[in-house]
């Protein structure tokens, strides 16, 4: 079995793109009842009300539909704030 470190990723991890900043920002909104929130690359845990283990499980559900991916659980770990998640949906497809 072969398993990858997520430092090992970073090489290949793209910028985000306006519309994935955009789609997110909408997911964010949604997900926390907030439509008025602004987040930034910086902003984690502690600056959204409701951003707890549940609002975790949420948001990464919210995040899988609505970019049509699959976030393993050895990652959920490394999505420590949004520019975190936003370089993860930013990098090119991995071969499971």
């Amino acid at each position: 079995m072969t398993t990858t470190d997520p430092a090992d990723r970073e090489a290949d991890v793209a910028e985000p793109t306006d519309d994935v900043v955009r789609r997110l920002q909408l997911v964010f909104r949604q997900v926390f009842g907030d439509p008025g929130l602004v987040i930034t690359p910086q902003t984690g845990p502690d600056d959204i009300t409701g951003w707890d283990s549940l609002g975790t499980v949420s948001l990464l559900y919210a995040i899988e539909a609505e970019f049509d991916v699959e976030i393993d659980d050895d990652e959920v770990t490394t999505l420590t704030d949004v520019g975190a998640i936003q370089r993860r949906l930013s990098a090119p497809a991995r071969q499971g």
